[in-house]
C-alpha cells in the first residue's frame, strides 16, 4: 500500500517573549506614567550579569494508543530564580498544553491515528529560552493494523504565528488605576482572540483587545506573580513573557529637620571714601557703609577725631561745619565697626579746613532723590544747584551705588540695578561746589527692590519603578506659576534637558508661587516639585 502523507492538520503553539525596556537607556513603555518629582540624587553604578537560560529534564513517551489518555510533564529549573513560561512548537491537535506547567496532555481518537513530528517544548525565563530535544509521538491503534498503513503528519508549512509586544507596568499604589494593553499583528490577517492565566481578581481583562485594567483596594496589597498575556490566531498561540504586579499601600512622607549647625561669626565689612578736605563754613559729612553677613547689630567707632567734628556710632556718620578758627589739617582719623566680636576699620585718612575768601557766597543745592529703584527699571535723579557769584560748578557723590553712574557736570546720578545689586545702599551724599566752598544735599539711603526669582533644579535619575531614568530619555523641564499655591499656570516650557536654572524677571508686586516639572521623550509629565515663593514689595 501506498504510503499517506497528511498535511496541515495540527495545531503549532509558539511563545514569542518580548525582553522588557528601562535601564540603560531604554526608553519608557507605551502607556507608561512619569511619576517622580524634582528632587536632588546622586548617580549610581548599575553592574549586569549574563542572564543563564532556564533548564528542562524529562523524557516523554514516544507513543499513545487510541482512546487511551496520554500526558507528559517537564521538569524546569532556572540558575537565577527567574519565573518561567513554557511554550511548544509542532503540538498535535488532540493535545492540550498548559503554559505554566508545560504538561501536555489528551486522549487520541482513530482519527488521530499517525506520527507527529518535531514536537518541541520550552521554556523562557523572559530572557533566554531552554529546550528538550525535539520528539516524535505515534499514535497507535487499539486494533493491530497492516504496519504499511503508516499515517505521517508533519508540521503545518504556510501559516505564521501572530506578535505579540508590550511591557506592562510592575507596580500600581493603592487607588490609582492599572491599564496596560499589549500590540498584537498577525501576518495572515487571522481573527486574534487574548487570554490571561492568573490574572488578579481585581483587574478585568478584554479578550479582544488583550486590556488589563482595574483599581486595586487596601484589600488587595501584595505580590500577583506569574502574569502570562497570550494571544491565538486559531493555529498558533503567542505570549508576554510572565511578569509580577506589586500593589503598593499609600504612604504619608514626613519631613525630616535639617541639623543645627552652630553659625561662625563673619566679620562685619566697612566701605566708603571719605571727602578729604572742606572748605571753612561748609557742612562736612561722610557715612560709611557696614555689613555683617551673621546680621548682627553693628555699632562704630572714631579715633583722632576733629573737636568740630560730631560722631553717631549707631550710624558712623562724621559730621560738623569748620569755622575760621578750624582752618587746618587733621591727620590718621580712623572709622571703625564692630559686631560684638569682631572690629573692621577703613584707611585712615587726613582731613584738610580751608579758609573761605570773604568774596565767596557758596553754592546752593536742592532737590529730592528717589529713595526706592527697582531691579532692572531705571533710576535717575538730577539735582539743582546755582552760585551767587557765578563760579563754574563742579558735582561729587560720596557712596555712589556700584550700579549707578554720575556726571559731575550736572549731578545726574542714574543707573538701572539687576538682581545682583538687590539691597540698600547708605549715606549717600551729592555736593556741589564752586572751586571754593561746597554745599551737600541731605545723606539719603537708596533701596534697590528685587522684581526676580531665580529657580535651581536637579534632573531626577531614577523613575518610580526604581529602574534608572538616563538624561538622554528627559526632553525638558516646565516652569509653572502663580499667585497663591493653588493656582499654578504653565509660565514657560524649558526644551533643554540639561537646564538647571531658569531666572523669572519683571516680576510684579505681590507673592508669586512657583513649582517646575520634566518630562521625557514621550511626552510624559512627572508631578510638580515642592512649591516655593517669593515675595515683590
Amino acid at each position: 500500500m501506498q504510503k499517506l502523507r497528511i498535511v496541515g492538520t495540527l495545531l503549532s503553539l509558539l511563545i514569542l517573549l518580548t525582553a522588557c525596556g528601562g535601564g540603560g537607556g531604554g526608553g519608557a513603555a507605551t502607556g507608561s506614567t512619569l511619576t517622580q518629582p524634582v528632587a536632588v540624587t546622586t548617580g549610581a553604578t548599575t553592574t549586569q550579569t549574563t542572564n543563564r537560560a532556564p533548564v528542562l529534564t524529562g523524557s516523554p513517551t514516544t507513543t499513545a494508543t487510541e482512546n487511551t489518555f496520554y500526558s507528559f510533564k517537564p521538569i524546569a529549573s532556572d540558575p537565577e530564580g527567574d519565573v518561567v513560561a513554557f511554550l511548544i512548537q509542532n503540538r498535535p491537535a488532540w493535545l492540550a498544553f498548559n503554559l505554566t506547567t508545560g504538561e501536555i496532555s489528551g486522549t487520541p481518537t482513530r482519527h488521530d491515528i499517525g506520527t507527529y513530528r518535531d514536537i518541541t517544548i520550552s521554556a523562557s525565563d523572559g530572557k533566554s529560552v531552554g529546550s528538550l530535544p525535539p520528539f516524535e509521538l505515534t499514535v497507535t491503534s487499539a486494533v493491530v493494523v497492516n504496519p504499511i498503513d503508516t499515517v505521517v503528519i508533519d508540521p503545518p508549512a504556510s501559516d505564521a504565528p501572530p506578535t505579540i509586544s508590550g511591557t506592562p507596568a510592575t507596580t500600581v499604589v493603592v487607588g490609582e488605576r492599572y491599564s496596560f494593553t499589549p500590540t498584537a499583528a498577525d501576518p495572515n490577517n487571522d481573527t486574534l482572540t487574548f487570554s490571561i492565566q492568573n490574572k488578579p481578581v481585581w483587574m478585568a481583562f478584554d479578550t479582544a483587545t488583550g486590556a488589563l485594567t482595574g483599581v486595586p483596594r487596601q484589600a488587595d496589597v501584595k505580590a500577583y506573580r506569574g502574569i502570562i498575556i497570550a494571544l491565538s490566531d486559531g493555529p498558533s498561540v503567542v505570549a508576554l513573557a510572565p511578569f509580577n504586579l506589586t500593589v503598593n499601600a499609600e504612604t504619608t512622607v514626613t519631613p525630616v529637620d535639617p541639623p543645627v549647625v552652630p553659625p561662625v561669626n563673619s566679620p562685619p565689612t566697612i566701605s566708603g571714601t571719605p571727602v578729604t578736605s572742606v572748605v571753612e563754613g561748609s557742612l562736612y559729612q561722610f557715612v560709611p557703609t557696614a555689613q555683617d553677613g551673621d546680621g548682627d547689630s553693628l555699632s562704630f567707632t572714631v579715633q583722632n577725631r576733629p573737636v568740630w567734628l560730631t560722631f553717631n556710632t549707631a550710624t558712623g556718620a562724621l559730621t560738623g561745619t569748620p569755622g575760621q578758627a578750624q582752618v587746618g589739617s587733621y591727620a590718621n582719623i580712623t572709622l571703625g565697626v564692630s559686631d560684638g566680636k569682631s572690629v573692621t576699620t577703613l584707611t585712615p585718612f587726613n582731613l584738610t579746613v580751608t579758609a573761605l575768601p570773604a568774596v565767596n557766597s557758596s553754592p546752593t543745592i536742592s532737590g529730592t532723590p528717589a529713595v526706592v529703584a527697582r531691579e532692572n527699571v531705571a533710576y535717575q535723579f538730577t539735582p539743582t544747584a546755582s552760585d551767587a557769584n557765578g563760579d563754574p560748578l563742579t558735582f561729587s557723590i560720596v557712596n555712589k551705588p556700584t550700579w549707578a553712574t554720575f556726571d559731575t557736570v550736572t549731578g545726574k546720578l542714574s543707573g538701572t540695578p539687576t538682581a545682583n545689586q538687590v539691597g540698600s545702599t547708605v549715606g549717600i551724599i551729592v555736593s556741589v561746589t564752586d572751586g571754593k566752598a561746597s554745599t551737600s544735599l541731605a545723606s539719603f539711603t537708596l533701596k534697590v527692590e528685587s522684581t526676580s526669582a531665580i529657580l535651581d533644579w536637579v534632573a531626577p535619575t531614577m523613575r518610580v519603578d526604581g529602574t534608572p531614568l538616563p538624561l538622554s530619555e528627559i526632553a525638558g523641564f516646565k516652569v509653572y506659576k502663580g499667585m497663591s499655591s493653588g493656582s499654578l499656570v504653565l509660565f514657560v516650557d524649558i526644551k533643554d534637558p540639561t537646564a538647571m536654572r531658569y531666572t523669572a524677571t519683571n516680576l510684579a508686586q505681590g507673592t508669586h508661587y512657583f513649582a517646575v516639572t520634566t518630562y521625557n521623550t514621550y511626552g510624559s509629565e512627572s508631578t510638580l516639585s515642592t512649591v516655593v515663593s517669593k515675595a515683590i514689595n
